[in-house]
């Protein structure tokens, strides 16, 4: 009887082990697709430079108001929570796919002829919009192979903007006028159509202007850490008011950016401008003009593209 009650226990550990070691690599690939406390899996949309960690999602949940731009728990957290992926969905566009100059505008066509039609460039534009007429970035990523990050959290056009199945990340928040996340208003001016405008220190709403949600605000440094990128070709940043704060949040020793345009109104309306080009100067961006009613700034490393003309 010994001898059976010894196989017995045997065979039920060795059940028990292999009954321990399913449920755990059940419960690690279910926590896997939540993106809960675990190592994401590599896919085809990865880029080289972004290392998957481990990501404890009630710790940075809990402190999400305090942590810096650069913690490695709120990078991937953002990556899990407010990032899409490039869409591998074909096109939905109103305008023609065979044609992207449909799509050009004065942004997209100056950045082209810069960069003398260069392919396989990275963009960002900060107030997405619609993804769509209007886009500066649109004609790039259909005529040259360009992709990038599309910033939108304006909750009415979010949805559209994801219909539109581009090539390029979507976050679905607001950059952060800070060096860490934020909840911020999100309001509509009287007589604006759907464009909204964050709230912050200097964007202030005025009593008649309508509240649209409360959003999440993450730093551009922590989404562009998220995806792995160190250069940006062309940064549109056009956000209606807080452009000049969120500038003051980038860490420009762990980012390049070579051409970026900034709406100028609401910073000429606050008498910022010339303290907003002595500091991008002084990070390597020099003033270059305008397009249309945004400035243009080229960083020291590709004024060679430039030719002889001046800048600054």
């Amino acid at each position: 009887m010994s001898h059976f009650s010894h196989l017995f226990k045997v065979s039920r550990a060795v059940f028990i082990t292999i009954t321990f070691i399913f449920v755990i690599t059940w419960l690690s690939k279910s926590l896997k697709e939540l993106g809960l406390g675990v190592i994401l899996k590599k896919s085809s949309w990865d880029t080289d430079s972004y290392t998957p960690l481990t990501v404890n999602i009630d710790y940075v949940e809990e402190n999400l108001l305090t942590l810096d731009q650069t913690d490695a728990q709120l990078i991937t957290y953002t990556r899990i929570r407010h990032l899409t992926p490039p869409s591998q969905l074909p096109y939905a566009l109103d305008g023609p796919l065979d044609n992207p100059s449909h799509f050009a505008d004065n942004f997209s066509i100056w950045v082209s002829k810069f960069f003398h039609n260069k392919r396989n460039g990275i963009f960002i534009e900060a107030g997405a919009h619609k993804g769509e007429n209007p886009s500066h970035s649109l004609m790039l990523e259909l005529g040259l192979n360009w992709t990038g990050l599309l910033v939108e959290c304006n909750p009415t056009l979010l949805p559209i903007l994801k219909k539109r199945h581009r090539k390029a990340w979507i976050a679905d928040v607001c950059l952060a006028p800070n060096q860490h996340p934020g909840i911020n208003n999100f309001f509509n001016p009287t007589k604006w159509s759907a464009t909204g405008k964050l709230e912050t220190a200097m964007n202030k709403r005025s009593r008649n202007d309508k509240v649209m949600d409360e959003v999440r605000s993450i730093p551009l440094y922590t989404l562009i850490a998220a995806i792995g990128w160190k250069e940006i070709d062309y940064f549109a940043l056009d956000v209606e008011g807080a452009e000049w704060e969120i500038l003051q949040t980038i860490p420009f020793h762990l980012l390049t950016i070579k051409v970026l345009t900034v709406e100028e109104y609401f910073q000429r309306q606050r008498g910022v401008v010339r303290q907003m080009d002595s500091f991008l100067r002084r990070h390597d961006m020099y003033f270059h003009g305008h397009i249309e009613m945004d400035r243009l700034y080229v960083h020291k490393s590709i004024r060679k593209l430039i030719g002889n003309k001046e800048i600054g």
